[in-house]
């Protein structure tokens, strides 16, 4: 079964969007290696089986009579709060077999058996019916059986357990499908690969795609077989005669072997995790803070930074700062460089923290006194073009 899914991507490169066949996604370099690792938010979780927030009992005289339905209405339960009869678990009316996408078409509560994640597991006589524990599923990969081995269901804010991450489309969540180390390939099942599809930059262990382009400089379509990534020509450099060409891996202990080309995260700082063998580029003044930021108020701009975020400019620079609530001053962080005055200004649902060098202080590292949009106020203040001023 192809698994062709959009889930939370992240790139530190120009790497190709392969549902639009080009552009970039953009986001934190994660690397894991295989069902040992971490989660897609970071936080390790050491369970061998499934888990499940309102299915589980340990008392048999809890469980009740729940009849698989055949034909579910969408979403007749939560995959992710697990909210049915205990005993029971919500997963998706799946017989295993590949004619039936695992999403989009509802999700039924059935009783959940006892084999633990990754082990090999088997479908039963009913939509959903399989034998993996609670808050899993069977997840067959290969085209040619309904047997498989057991995934999570992705819990609260799509995070997984330990060495997978949540991979899910515009209809809901498959699953949280095995992460792998594309240098050291190794997955539950043969039939897998460890690819860099929409979970960029985690690799994730994936049935199905077949005839994915497998050589460097080769035409892409957004996807690259193991050990490769899709980029943009202008990211490749030399060499690439397509739109999009495959290009090498790399992390920090397996650099380039192309001397044209470098690994880099977005900002050029040496990668933390998984990154692509591209040329050098100027670095995104909007994505990429000043060096030696100050660092207890978030760097800001249109793409990176913060959640919300107050500011303006024009055609040549761009300020802003980040909103931090705040009810009095002593809410705000105090600055870690600079002698700035800590203000909390009243905004209609509160106050917002401000940094003021209206009398002459000293703004943060990396901060300007603003004299246009924010007179008296230390902004973040981004050149658009090298060189340009206010106004």
């Amino acid at each position: 079964m192809a698994l062709w899914m959009l889930g939370c991507p992240a790139s530190v490169v120009d790497v190709a969007d392969p549902s639009t066949g080009g552009g970039s996604t953009s986001g934190t370099p994660e690397t894991t290696g295989g069902p040992s690792s971490t989660d897609s938010s970071g936080a390790a979780d050491t369970s061998t089986t499934g888990t499940s927030t309102g299915a589980e009992s340990s008392s048999a005289d809890a469980c009740v009579d729940v009849e698989p339905v055949d034909n579910p209405e969408m979403y007749n339960c939560s995959l992710m709060e697990q909210d049915c009869p205990p005993c029971y678990k919500c997963t998706h009316p799946w017989d295993g077999g590949n004619e039936t996408y695992p999403i989009g078409i509802g999700s039924v509560c059935v009783p959940y058996g006892d084999v633990g994640l990754y082990e090999p597991c088997s479908y039963g006589d009913a939509p959903g019916v399989d034998d993996c524990g609670a808050g899993s599923f069977c997840w067959s990969p290969d085209e040619s059986t309904t047997d498989g081995y057991c995934i999570a269901l992705c819990g609260e804010d799509y995070t997984c357990p330990e060495g997978s991450s949540c991979s899910a489309g515009g209809d809901g969540q498959v699953g949280c499908m095995p992460t792998c180390d594309p240098f050291d390939p190794a997955c539950p099942d043969p039939i897998e690969e460890c690819l860099m599809l929409n979970q960029w930059p985690t690799a994730q262990c994936i049935g199905g795609p077949s005839g994915l382009p497998a050589t460097v400089g080769e035409e892409c379509m957004g996807y690259c077989g193991e050990g490769l990534a899709c980029v943009t020509a202008d990211s490749y450099g030399p060499g690439c005669e397509f739109e999009l060409c495959c290009t090498d891996l790399c992390d920090a202990e397996h650099p380039c072997s192309n001397p044209e080309q470098e690994c880099a995260g977005e900002c050029g700082e040496a990668p933390e995790g998984l990154s692509a063998c591209t040329v050098p580029t100027p670095p995104d003044p909007t994505a990429c803070p000043p060096e030696g930021a100050e660092p207890n108020y978030p760097w800001c701009s249109e793409s990176a930074g913060c959640d919300e975020l107050w500011g303006g400019g024009d055609d040549c620079v761009e300020v802003c700062f980040c909103d931090l609530e705040c009810e009095t001053p002593a809410d705000c962080p105090t600055p870690a460089t600079g002698n700035p005055t800590v203000e909390c200004e009243p905004v209609i649902d509160g106050g917002s923290c401000v940094l003021s060098c209206a009398n002459g202080e000293t703004c943060p590292d990396g901060m300007y006194c603003d004299e246009g949009f924010y007179p008296g106020t230390c902004m973040w203040f981004i050149e658009l073009e090298p060189g340009c001023t206010q106004g």
